[in-house]
């Protein structure tokens, strides 16, 4: 038997969304937020697990 819950209206894709999802929409602000501590782009690379080359293309954009 299946058993639904109701979670509010909203797109299919919010619904599905998963935590990795939420972390990749929080990744940008997250970067800006480290290199303005002063953190390196290497550092931060590794702090988040993520590509030196997206970090550089995200701290180019903001």
């Amino acid at each position: 038997m299946l058993r639904f819950r109701f979670h509010g209206t909203a797109r299919e894709r919010d619904h599905l969304a998963t935590p990795a999802d939420h972390r990749r929409a929080q990744l940008p602000a997250r970067v800006i937020q480290l290199s303005a501590r002063g953190h390196s782009q290497r550092q931060i690379k590794q702090k988040l697990n993520v590509s030196l080359g997206l970090v550089n293309k995200l701290v180019r954009q903001a």
